[in-house]
């Protein structure tokens, strides 16, 4: 009876949606749940995620069951955890294309605890940080712009990179940039780009 309640409410899920075990617990106890949700991951109708969450899986033709959305699932994680979280700068570098390095591993700054969690078949770390100006406008393209400068320093932030910052975000974003609680660093190199402009 659980067991079919529980599938007709995942049938309303999207296909990639990220779901959790807690979105059932209206429905029974929670050991009855888990075991549930995990004879679905072995008849393969969900896959896990990561610890407690699920997804119905989008097939493909080439190349079978699509890999959930690492954001997605580290998102849903922080949001349950009530923490803060923000790209890390060697991924907002590439995410600018302000380098054509490619990270090796997934990494996220948090508010939270320094932990690896196991995101499908993938590692993903967190690493904490106190300073909250890291963590600004976190989720944001804005907040990518600072995680990227916070990575490549003083020395590596050049008028080059802030205008090219400048044609990723749009006016409003950019003067939020312009307003945002930065070093004076990065105030000054933004100030005498726009100067140059």
């Amino acid at each position: 009876m659980i067991a079919q309640k529980i599938k007709n409410k995942i049938q309303l899920i999207e296909k990639g949606e990220v779901f959790s075990s807690r979105d059932f617990l209206s429905l029974g106890n929670r050991a009855n749940i888990d075991k549930i949700l995990s004879r679905l991951v072995q008849q393969g109708e969900i896959e896990r995620a990561a610890r407690g969450l699920f997804f119905r899986p989008i097939k493909n033709r080439f190349v079978g069951n699509v890999p959930v959305q690492i954001e997605r699932v580290i998102h849903i994680i922080s949001q349950q955890n009530g923490e803060t979280i923000q790209v890390h700068g060697a991924e907002a570098v590439r995410q600018l294309k302000l380098s054509t390095q490619m990270p090796t591993k997934t990494v996220f700054y948090t508010n939270g605890a320094t932990r690896k969690i196991k995101v499908g078949n993938q590692e993903v770390q967190m690493i904490h940080t106190s300073n909250q100006r890291k963590l600004l406008y976190a989720g944001t393209k804005i907040g990518l712009v600072i995680s990227a400068l916070w990575y490549l320093g003083r020395k590596l932030v050049t008028s080059e990179v802030i205008v090219k910052v400048k044609a990723y975000l749009s006016d409003e974003e950019f003067m939020f940039l312009k307003n945002a609680n930065l070093t004076t660093w990065m105030h000054n190199i933004i100030n005498k780009t726009e100067l140059q402009l």
